[in-house]
């Protein structure tokens, strides 16, 4: 599922980016989120979790380690002990973070680790600003039930920062961070996809 909220994020940005304001005026633009610096190795910001081994096999363990700490995966690094409502996940890109992605419970469904959705979006504008482009839509289950989705946008220099309420499965929303070196390569990935997929029309 963490792979798929990497695209899910993305997607929101195409739509937006053309109605964006001047990169340069956004003075509110970070370089790291959530603790974790962008444009730089992930060791810079985040130590690697222990190991342990038990009954012959071999296994990250992060509870009770007392800090943040990643474990790598096959294209991403999952990251623990950061905040107990999100699932964190970064990627690198030629050795450097370049996306920074976060999954929470949105309170739609019940669980001790929901965390209002508006509350987070309220805590994005504190930090960085109101939002460059804001769009309201409503999306609906499998079931049919109808929810509010909020989509926030903000676009700077080298950073950009999507927020969805609502995304993927409703009940889950979540927020990423990237650089521009990110969206090109995503571009570049998906060209490459479409090329591929046109060799054998």
């Amino acid at each position: 599922m963490k792979a798929v909220y990497v695209f899910i994020c993305l997607l929101t940005v195409v739509s937006a980016q053309c109605q964006s304001p001047d990169p340069h005026s956004w003075s509110q633009e970070p370089n790291s989120f959530l603790g974790i610096t962008l444009g730089m190795p992930l060791r810079t910001s985040v130590v690697e979790c222990p190991r342990v081994t038990a009954y012959g096999s071999t296994r990250y363990e992060w509870v009770g380690f007392g800090r943040p700490c990643f474990e790598p995966m096959r294209n991403f690094y999952e990251i623990y002990n950061i905040s107990p409502f999100f699932d964190i996940i970064a990627t690198e890109i030629k050795g450097n973070v370049e996306h920074v992605g976060a999954k929470f419970n949105n309170g739609n469904a019940a669980s001790l680790a929901s965390i209002d959705a508006s509350g987070i979006a309220a805590a994005l504008a504190d930090k960085f600003g109101a939002a460059h482009y804001h769009r309201t839509e409503v999306v609906h289950s499998k079931a049919g039930a109808a929810y509010e989705n909020n989509l926030l946008f903000w676009k700077g220099k080298n950073i950009e920062i999507d927020f969805e309420s609502v995304a993927g499965e409703y009940n889950h929303g979540y927020v990423c961070a990237y650089t521009v070196a990110y969206v090109a390569d995503s571009s570049r990935r998906q060209g490459q996809s479409r090329d591929a997929v046109k060799g054998v029309l």
